[in-house]
């Protein structure tokens, strides 16, 4: 059975990675993410969420939000739009931006998806960053 006539799929982000590029060292965040996708209509949606990492003082912390994939689509290619604002430390990130992806398997089995020239409103300024999230299907239709 082909993945194109499953009505559904879930897929949890085994890894979500986003960089920052700020003056003095990158912020390095690591986080979770679910994403489902309707086969039937081609609709994308998700979160991102439980985001940790480093601060402009380059400690660990926790961010408080989430990024929320507020759409996206499956027609000749994978898109995944988010927006949303982080928190952390007394800085606050702002992401909105599209990530651009591929469906691995068949049947489906996994999810790629990067934003490779993002932008993060880092506190009131902008910042170059990257996205990635790398994941696989947790249940079956």
């Amino acid at each position: 059975q082909s993945w194109c006539s499953r009505a559904w799929s879930v897929l949890r982000m085994y890894c979500l990675w986003c960089r920052v590029e700020m003056p003095d060292a990158p912020l390095v965040l690591f986080g979770d993410s679910s994403v489902s996708i309707g086969f039937a209509d081609a609709a994308v949606d998700g979160t991102l969420d439980r985001f940790f990492g480093t601060n402009v003082a380059g400690n660990v912390v926790d961010y408080s939000g989430t990024v929320t994939i507020d759409s996206g689509s499956l027609d000749d290619s994978l898109t995944l739009g988010y927006a949303g604002v982080l928190s952390g430390s007394g800085a606050s990130l702002v992401l909105d931006g599209t990530m651009d992806g591929e469906l691995l398997g068949d049947p489906v089995g996994a999810l790629s998806a990067a934003d490779l020239e993002a932008v993060v409103i880092v506190s009131g300024s902008p910042a170059d960053a990257t996205l990635i999230v790398i994941g696989e299907t947790t249940a079956a239709p």
